[in-house]
């Protein structure tokens, strides 16, 4: 039997393991988990990094399981600094490997907080294969990538008393982010990609949200990647609205 389990960075994969939380003392606590999934197929190309190489639901494409892991230490309330691996084979002779290591950090106080997370990928030397659209291309052997998000949460209190009782929890949070991706560090390329993001955000009830966001994105198209402090910086812009319902 599948059992379909939500692994570290929110995607769904096949696959069983456990989870739990060990209590130290009055106020600290360490939340573990670990799962064998099917993990990665060979669909791993510069520009989208591993989004595609994502395995079925259905049935892995090789013999190995891959492992993956996280354990997040909470030395005080509103403070979470944790760390996650991967180990998993891609190929279909489960001869050549992905290794992923993953650090986060997520801090609050009253109405500010900032989160970020640093990501490695590590990918054994090999090609495209064992699906029948497969390019035989060689894989990126190196990735990294990063984001910093600093968030206020703020509403005013002459608007809190002009507003319906059943809206009186509404939520201002206003975001300011920043995020480098590389998903072949061998080369410069469009897959190096820096974005800011700054966002203000309404939500009137916890389950829901309305999200401004203007997007500010350069990539290393040119050859070269410039960063929001070196010369030769020309962003292009863009701008996302959303409504999001959590259910």
């Amino acid at each position: 039997p599948h059992a379909a389990v939500e692994v570290t960075g929110g995607a769904f994969e096949t696959g069983a393991g456990f989870f739990g939380q060990i209590p130290i003392g009055p106020s600290q606590r360490i939340d573990y988990e670990a799962y064998a999934i099917n993990g990665f197929d060979t669909k791993i190309y510069d520009g989208i990094g591993m989004r595609a190489a994502r395995g079925s639901l259905a049935e892995d494409n090789n013999t190995n399981k891959a492992l993956v892991g996280r354990a997040a230490w909470t030395p005080i309330l509103g403070l979470t600094v944790a760390g996650s691996g991967y180990r998993g084979a891609y190929d279909p002779a489960s001869e050549r490997f992905v290794h992923l290591a993953s650090f986060d950090l997520r801090a609050r106080r009253r109405w500010l907080e900032f989160q970020g997370e640093a990501t490695r990928a590590w990918v054994d030397p090999g090609f495209d294969e064992g699906w029948p659209s497969a390019t035989r291309a060689p894989l990126p052997e190196a990735m990294f990538g990063f984001y910093g998000q600093i968030n206020a949460h703020f509403f005013p209190a002459w608007l809190t008393r002009a507003m319906p009782e059943d809206l009186k929890a509404s939520i201002f949070t206003a975001s300011l982010r920043y995020e480098e991706v590389d998903t072949d560090k061998g080369v410069v390329s469009q897959g190096d990609q820096t974005r800011i993001i700054t966002g203000l955000n309404y939500r009137p009830i916890e389950a829901f949200v309305f999200k401004n966001e203007l997007l500010i994105d350069s990539n290393g198209a040119s050859g070269a990647l410039a960063r929001p402090w070196s010369s030769g910086y020309e962003p292009a812009l863009g701008y996302v609205a959303s409504a999001n319902l959590l259910f």
